[in-house]
């Protein structure tokens, strides 16, 4: 399927070739990376939309694959 874990007005992710849609919130406080990740000054396409903002302008995970990231939402998100 080419989306999953996908909640409606929360941030865009991709890794691989998968559109994930999470609470911002949960990942931002659940990992440091993401918290630093959304720290950082935002980073706009060439239109000037920032990432993570829709599912056109997704936050792209470079080098994470789909099932990498699918594990680490799993771990996240059960309880």
């Amino acid at each position: 399927s080419k989306y999953m874990f996908y909640f409606d007005r929360h941030t865009g992710v991709q890794a691989g070739n998968t559109l994930f849609k999470v609470p911002r919130r949960k990942i931002e406080d659940d990992s440091e990376a993401f918290k630093d990740m959304f720290a950082l000054p935002v980073k706009a396409d060439g239109d000037g939309t920032a990432e993570g903002t829709s599912d056109e302008h997704p936050l792209v995970l470079e080098g994470i694959e789909t099932d990498e990231f699918r594990s680490l939402l799993r771990a996240m998100f059960t309880p």
